[in-house]
């Protein structure tokens, strides 16, 4: 009985684990996104160095979406958010909006990579 009952506890934990990841990619996924479409909608008129803050905003949450998360992904957005740094601080449009959209696309591409199955719970 008492390896039975370990047994229900090391699923548990391992299901618990599986949907706290889900959800912190979900969250962390809308907030991306949100803070992409924010420097795509501000990036013709106005350049208040969002580029610069979602750099650091991704640097707080990369530790984080590692663990749950391909590194090489994670990596990647690090590589295109400071990519839209400097393209932000030269007033290149073109790759900032280009870096912008493989963020997305990548993100996106996580969300649905991790979304809840069987799979991405063990």
């Amino acid at each position: 009985m008492k390896r039975l009952i370990a047994a229900a506890i090391i699923f548990a934990a391992i299901v618990l684990t599986g949907i706290g990841g889900i959800l912190t990619i979900k969250s962390t996924g809308a907030d991306v996104e949100k803070r992409i479409t924010q420097i795509q909608n501000t990036a013709l008129t106005d350049t208040d160095k969002r580029a610069e803050e979602f750099f650091y905003f991704w640097e707080d949450k990369r530790e984080l979406m590692a663990v749950f998360v391909n590194h090489e992904a994670i990596d990647e957005i690090g590589r295109l958010a400071a990519k839209m740094v400097s393209a932000e601080r030269s007033g290149d449009k073109a790759v900032l909006f280009e870096s912008a959209n493989e963020i997305l696309f990548i993100i996106r591409g996580i969300e649905e990579d991790e979304s809840f199955s069987l799979y991405t719970m063990l």
